[in-house]
């Protein structure tokens, strides 16, 4: 298995994404049994079986769609 750069994810939700002391992306990995690695500046890279990278993804992407959902709920409130 070979690392594979994730690219779907924008550079403002990156730190949430990565959580306090890496806390989030453990979290992400427990859950899902992929590994998740940061690689070079603000971006992040996954390695594991199919299914554990497709359970992952699927984490990340439901995290990216609520930070951005909470950031226009902000913007139109305000």
């Amino acid at each position: 298995m070979s690392w594979r750069k994730l690219e779907f994810i924008p550079k403002e939700y990156m730190g949430y994404v990565i959580g306090k002391g890496c806390e989030t992306l453990a979290k992400i990995q427990q859950k899902t049994g992929a590994t998740l690695k940061i690689w070079e500046w603000n971006s992040l890279c996954i390695k594991g079986s199919p299914e554990s990278q497709k359970r992952a993804i699927w984490e990340i992407k439901k995290l990216v769609v609520s930070l951005a959902m909470k950031e226009f709920i902000q913007q139109t409130s305000s």
